[in-house]
């Protein structure tokens, strides 16, 4: 392969044998190289195929800034992070990720480790990714000899639900809120206790995320009276006119916060779920005789 663009002595941009852009890795690879020479395979030890061009280019301008052990670490954890959760990952969290590995240890080396405010939520609400933030801390911890607070995984955690769904961390940070906010409004509705432990509460949780997702993907007032049909969304409006009464104090919620009209589709969906949820956990109560 051929150097296209030296970046640091053991980063490159090359061309591969069907002339497409890689960054390339290797301890001294480019070590009196310059563009246009060859570059023995066998002396690669990462490579990246970015696809998107705007992220690849990003990537360079990091890949410049940045220690080595920085992008090798969070590869890893980009890695594990594909492997333990099954879904692709935006491209961007190589950028965000090893971006922010790097000003991680550059704080700590000046004795500042930031406080995340969002790790209770985060913690409750993004099980997984907070188990792979914790372990991605503890990868951080062992190449760098460094003591992490737990806020850290928090910070990994964001950056991983971030590439999930396609969106930015402010945007995690923001429906990670609201998420509580709507679980709350539930709570005091239905004068109920949601245990976090219950299969019914992760289940709901579930759906609750993948809603916030549909409806803040485009931010304009929308809604209407098209999206389901008259028949089926005035029988559970019907059937369950308690369930329905706090979908719309959810709608009143979000569109207050984010101007945006949830649409009866929305609303028939979100009122099944939360009906569903709240039969399991009176069945629950009856069961174990709390009424």
């Amino acid at each position: 392969m051929l150097i296209n663009k030296v970046l640091n002595n053991n980063v490159a941009v090359v061309l591969d044998e069907q002339n497409r852009e890689k960054i390339i890795m290797g301890r001294g690879i480019c070590f009196k190289r310059k563009s246009g020479d060859r570059i023995d395979v066998n002396s690669v030890e990462k490579e990246f195929i970015l696809a998107d061009d705007a992220i690849r280019k990003r990537f360079e301008q990091v890949a410049i800034e940045v220690s080595t052990p920085c992008l090798t670490i969070a590869e890893h954890i980009i890695k594990k992070a594909i492997h333990s959760l099954g879904k692709e990952l935006n491209e961007n969290i190589y950028v965000a990720l090893t971006d922010h590995i790097q000003f991680t240890i550059n704080r700590y080396h000046q004795g500042l480790q930031l406080k995340n405010g969002m790790m209770w939520h985060i913690k409750r609400m993004y099980p997984e990714e907070y188990q792979l933030g914790l372990e991605a801390a503890g990868m951080i911890e062992a190449a760098f000899g460094v003591t992490l607070l737990e806020d850290e995984s928090a910070f990994i955690a964001m950056h991983i639900v971030a590439a999930e769904s396609n969106t930015e961390i402010k945007s995690v940070v923001s429906q990670t809120k609201m998420i509580q906010d709507i679980l709350t409004i539930i709570t005091y509705h239905f004068n109920i206790t949601l245990s976090e432990e219950s299969i019914h509460y992760h289940r709901f949780l579930t759906h609750l995320k993948f809603f916030m997702q549909r409806v803040t993907s485009d931010m304009h007032p929308r809604g209407g009276e098209e999206e389901t049909s008259d028949g089926l969304f005035e029988s559970v409006k019907t059937s369950y006119s308690e369930a329905y009464t706090c979908s719309l104090k959810i709608g009143k919620y979000i569109q207050h916060h984010l101007e945006i009209a949830v649409t009866n589709e929305e609303t028939m969906y979100l009122t099944i779920h939360i009906q569903k949820m709240i039969m399991e956990i009176r069945k629950g109560n009856e069961k174990d005789g709390k009424f």
